[in-house]
């Protein structure tokens, strides 16, 4: 969308030999959706993860395939869910089948809601941050978590000596990709591009 609004300028890669030490996956940036146009590169990724389901080994079994765990009422008030209308409509939607879940119909947004409604008798509370969820699952009787941070939020839980893993829902995952852009009219993209490159180092 940035490149779209004219809001982001092209990145030279020659700028950015740290950019080589990437995840092989994100090497060949012309393979990564949205990062260039017209043969340009416009975003540099640095970080991604996807978004899945955290659960308590102790007190969720057998192990959970689906989302739809979220759902089942032996978890009422268990449920630690993640603060964000965005994310929460879209795994919704994954969890009801829907296909293409950024661009739901008026029915499917209804059904998403009504959902998400009766999502709520589970939640004991929201979270924004991986660190209040954690502080949150120290504290109280938490079976399931929407894991927004992904792979990182449930090594954090594991280091603090929590029995939890991690799935990507048998529905499939969203996922998120952090990349570095430099603004259209920035002062020094000299500076802006070595930068860049200090962050993609080892």
């Amino acid at each position: 969308r940035y490149i779209k609004a004219d809001l982001v300028t092209p990145i030279d890669l020659s700028k950015l030999p740290n950019q080589k030490d990437t995840l092989p996956r994100f090497r060949d940036i012309t393979k990564v959706s949205g990062d260039t146009k017209d043969g340009k590169v416009y975003g540099i990724p640095f970080c991604f993860d996807s978004i899945g389901l955290i659960y308590d080994t102790d007190k969720v079994k057998p192990a959970p395939t689906s989302m739809s765990v979220l759902w089942d009422p032996a978890y009422k008030g268990k449920v630690l869910a993640y603060d964000n209308g965005e994310h929460n409509f879209s795994f919704t939607a994954l969890t009801l089948g829907y296909k293409d879940p950024f661009n739901l119909s008026a029915e499917q947004m209804a059904a998403v809601k009504a959902k998400l409604v009766e999502l709520k008798g589970n939640v004991l509370s929201f979270y924004t941050t991986a660190d209040e969820a954690q502080q949150i699952y120290q504290n109280n009787d938490v079976a399931l978590i929407w894991a927004n941070y992904g792979q990182q939020q449930v090594k954090a839980l594991q280091k603090i000596g929590a029995h939890v893993a991690y799935i990507n829902p048998s529905e499939g995952a969203l996922a998120w990709l952090d990349n570095w852009v430099i603004s259209k009219g920035v002062r020094d993209k000299d500076a802006a591009e070595k930068w860049i490159d200090f962050m993609l180092s080892k």
